[in-house]
């Protein structure tokens, strides 16, 4: 009787601890890929910041109103931006919200559910990540761009920021 015992013990020990291994790779594959859309969304806001730099060598309309160039002062500050709005600055958010970000609504991003692209419109499902792009002037030919992605995991807020330095070639 005292064998049983002791088998069935040991069992249920190995059992208890096969799956709590699974519990823990289950986790980790999420945090993991987590901060691989992380990353990638962080650095697609600072290429869409380096596409309207680009774009605003022809068409100047998709820098903020009295903006000439990307490299005007008036350009400098906080933006919501997406692949889907047509490339442009217009977002402009309060810089209280680069600080706060997750006090930001408009930050929020969806992920639309044909094409599985995050946006900052509000047609696909909400997600746990917020995103903002801010501007700085380094230089009259130079500016620090600034990409800003937070999320909530099991009860704790997460921030990643990507920073990149784009010049008027």
């Amino acid at each position: 009787m005292m064998e049983t015992v002791v088998a069935l013990g040991v069992l249920i020990l190995g059992i208890i601890t096969i799956l709590a291994l699974m519990a823990s790779a289950i986790a980790f594959s999420q945090i993991s890929e987590h901060s691989i859309i992380v990353a990638n969304l962080a650095r697609e806001g600072i290429e869409v910041v380096r596409s309207i730099r680009d774009f605003s060598r022809t068409d100047p309309s998709v820098l903020p109103s009295g903006a000439t160039s990307f490299f005007d002062s008036s350009v400098d500050g906080c933006y919501i931006v997406d692949v889907k709005n047509n490339f442009n600055l217009h977002n402009f958010i309060d810089d209280q919200y680069w600080q706060q970000i997750g006090a930001c609504s408009g930050c929020q991003l969806y992920q639309d559910q044909t094409s599985n692209l995050y946006s900052h419109s509000a047609t696909g499902k909400e997600t746990v990540f917020k995103r903002a792009i801010k501007i700085e002037e380094v230089s009259s030919h130079e500016k620090k761009v600034l990409s800003k992605v937070t999320w909530t995991e099991r009860g704790r807020t997460h921030e990643f920021i990507l920073e990149d330095h784009l010049t008027d070639w």
